[in-house]
């Protein structure tokens, strides 16, 4: 019997306390539904290696808290740590949370309310830096009412909503996501403008990421 395996990446990093800089990835094997492995591949040694780590995605709450969390790899030691709280409503259940970057060496969150569909973007102030964990500080970028913006829901591998903010032609907001007929759509907001883009994609082959630029290129 074959096993449906698959590997979804997490990251790309090194180890920063060794002189020589060898490029790791990291993410998790899928082998069945409810079977995933947290594992570890380095470039120079050509190597795979599995990490004892259950399985948690990037963006958690924590349950006694009821704080929203991120968390982060740390390539040095291989351990999943703690990176900072996020600026989310407590609470509130069935509200949706979303991670991004904001130009570049930022991050951008997105939260959607369940029951208005209303969406809040939040972006950190300064440049994210690894140590840095106590200096992050969010203030709200900006409020999102688009009449027909679809309900967001986390989706499986590789086929969450994405988005992409910026100001430098004013406060500008592009989400790409499936629509509530299972239609992929781009949304587009700009000040008092707002505009929806149908995407000849249909059901869950609807695949969209967002590109930021690294040391790897991507042609």
């Amino acid at each position: 019997m074959t096993k449906n395996i698959r590997f979804k990446l997490c990251g790309i990093g090194y180890d920063s306390n060794r002189s020589e800089i060898s490029y790791k990835l990291f993410g998790y094997h899928y082998y069945y539904e409810h079977d995933y492995k947290l594992e570890i591949y380095e470039c120079a040694s050509n190597t795979w290696k599995y990490i004892n780590a259950p399985y948690e995605e990037w963006l958690i709450k924590e349950p006694e808290t009821s704080e929203y969390l991120i968390r982060k790899f740390d390539f040095s030691k291989e351990i999943l740590k703690n990176f900072c709280i996020l600026p989310c409503k407590k609470n509130h259940e069935g509200d949706t949370h979303y991670l991004s970057v904001f130009r570049g060496n930022r991050f951008s969150m997105l939260e959607q309310c369940y029951g208005t569909k209303e969406i809040e973007i939040w972006v950190t102030t300064k440049k994210i830096q690894n140590g840095d964990e106590e200096n992050v500080v969010w203030v709200r970028f900006m409020n999102v009412s688009i009449p027909e913006i679809p309900r967001l829901f986390h989706q499986s591998f590789g086929r969450c909503p994405s988005y992409f903010v910026d100001y430098m032609y004013g406060k500008s907001f592009v989400l790409c996501c499936t629509d509530e007929n299972r239609q992929g759509s781009i949304y587009i907001l700009r000040g008092g403008f707002s505009r929806k883009i149908k995407i000849d994609s249909m059901g869950v082959d609807f695949n969209h990421f967002i590109y930021v630029p690294s040391f790897t290129p991507i042609p």
